[in-house]
């Protein structure tokens, strides 16, 4: 018998828990409720349902803290070029 090939989840938001200081903001904002308070105070938001992301960018923005949440983009939607003179590769 076959067994299913183990598909890797995208998550759309990345918390650095070492920048994040618990403020929460990011929990109030989203339109969707992806996100849990965290267990402990002060801690980092849960990330509860990821597949509901819209990628609206709205708890980026309202965070305090620079790069303490960023909005990933899905791989099949991420642009990828070459350079013609340098063969330099570049993605976004």
């Amino acid at each position: 018998m076959r067994q299913k090939a183990e598909v890797e989840r995208f998550e759309p938001i990345a918390i650095d828990p070492a920048l994040c200081n618990g403020c929460g903001r990011c929990v109030e904002i989203c339109q969707v409720d992806l996100f849990l308070p965290a267990k402990e105070k002060g801690g980092s938001p849960i990330l509860a349902y990821p597949d509901e992301c819209w990628h609206c960018g709205d708890c980026v923005d309202v965070c305090p803290l620079m790069g303490a949440i960023r909005l990933l983009t899905m791989p099949k939607n991420r642009v990828r070029w070459k350079r013609r003179d340098t063969g330099e590769d570049f993605s976004l």
